[in-house]
């Protein structure tokens, strides 16, 4: 029963107590009204085991005016052989408002007939789920309700947009036996001339050195060429709470998010392989791979990556060492802070290459700052300290981007990663 009922039943009771207060059979005639009214609402009201509904949920993305727009289509036919009266209100996804339609839906449905409730909304970076559908059924009075969960489950992933970065010229120190596009310290067969040897048997004739040889009668020589292979790269995306700031509509997250997301792709289109992890309440990962498909996974786990401010997982040495190749390069996209630097200090004692690319918090929240003298001093405090913790790290022979946020990444990294590293043996 629901509120309506018992507030028929209320009614009924006080005609009663009414009647045999002042002796009035009127009132008992009226009382017997609303019994015959909620009466005929029960009979009517349906039973569980007949109810037959297919439910089906379509769900549709589309971009629109730069901005993405997810439209949602609940179909509901009655596949039983009594009428249906019913209340559906579908779940909106936290945060988003709706442009179209409407999320609540009230109607009758006769045996076979058909409806459908269809609303859209604008959506952020992020995964959509819905898992059922809760609707109330009812007698035709609305008096006897029954809810009832339908199975419709879809979901929907909004990816982050990212920039195509120019192709950065690697130089690493370990690279994979597949050939790529990375010049390794190495002769064989590669684009990049590497220099002469002695010609043995077996060579190919194409690569004898037709010119040393007129020079030198009786001898042959062989050209060598730079080897090219393929590399590892592992990027790391830092979700501590500790690490959100939000200025307005800008979220310095959110430009993580994005600059994982536009190295994952320059990466891929290089020929290597990439994996993703996320370091937030719950680990998210992507195993190392190749190709478009590899793009395409590692962007629906960063459309799902989010900060929450309860129950995180921890600092960043709870990353899985073990499943990540010694050969690999790590990316590793975090704001600084004092006690990171034992997280790096044991990513060179196993003996990863790593780069950290680090946004400059305080660059980022400046123009929400006071502008007072108290203040411009303690700005410049926390910036000494980030920049001695920075130093700290690049002690370490990893290679730190100090990412002012106001400027643009990809001449930074091509300038990093363009140059091999020296490095100091720990």
């Amino acid at each position: 029963m629901n509120d309506k009922s018992k507030f028929l039943c209320l009614i009924i009771l006080g005609l009663f107590l009414t009647a045999l207060i002042s002796r009035n059979g009127d009132l008992v005639w009226m009382a017997f009204l609303f019994i015959f009214y909620l009466g005929t609402g029960i009979g009517q009201s349906p039973v569980r085991e007949k109810i037959k509904l297919n439910v089906q949920r379509i769900v549709n993305k589309f971009k629109r005016d730069d901005a993405f727009f997810i439209e949602v289509v609940v179909k509901i036919c009655n596949e039983g052989g009594n009428n249906i009266c019913f209340f559906l209100a579908d779940p909106l996804p936290k945060g988003m408002n709706i442009t179209d339609g409407s999320l609540n839906l009230r109607t009758a449905l006769c045996p076979g007939e058909q409806t459908e409730l269809n609303y859209v909304f604008e959506a952020i970076r992020g995964s959509f789920c819905w898992e059922n559908s809760r609707m109330t059924i009812s007698d035709p009075f609305g008096l006897i309700a029954t809810e009832v969960k339908i199975d419709a489950g879809a979901e929907v992933f909004v990816q982050p947009r990212l920039k195509k970065f120019r192709p950065v010229p690697l130089r690493l120190w370990k690279t994979l036996s597949s050939p790529g596009s990375i010049p390794i310290r190495m002769g064989g067969s590669g684009t990049d001339f590497w220099g002469v040897r002695d010609y043995h048997p077996g060579d190919p004739l194409k690569l004898l050195d037709w010119r040393l040889t007129a020079r030198h009668p009786h001898k042959f020589f062989t050209r060598e060429f730079v080897q090219e292979k393929t590399a590892e790269i592992t990027l790391v995306l830092d979700g501590r709470p500790k690490m959100e700031l939000a200025v307005g509509k800008e979220s310095l997250f959110e430009m993580e998010v994005k600059a994982a997301a536009s190295l994952a792709e320059m990466f891929l289109r290089q020929g290597n392989r990439v994996s993703l992890y996320f370091i937030g309440k719950s680990l998210l990962r992507v195993l190392p791979d190749y190709g478009k498909i590899q793009l395409h996974r590692i962007l629906n786990c960063l459309a799902r990556a989010k900060i929450e401010n309860n129950g995180v997982r921890g600092p960043l040495y709870h990353l899985p060492f073990d499943l990540i190749s010694r050969k690999s390069m790590m990316i590793v996209i975090s704001p600084v802070d004092s006690g990171d630097i034992n997280f790096y200090r044991r990513l060179r004692a196993i003996g990863f290459e790593v780069m950290l690319i680090s946004p400059d918090t305080f660059d980022f929240v400046e123009p929400i700052l006071e502008k007072d003298h108290k203040t411009h001093w303690a700005l410049r405090a926390s910036r000494l300290e980030r920049k001695l913790n920075l130093s700290l790290i690049s002690q370490l022979s990893v290679s730190v981007i100090d990412w002012r946020v106001g400027e643009a990444l990809p001449p930074l990294i091509r300038k990093t990663l363009g140059r091999p590293l020296k490095v100091r043996k720990m």
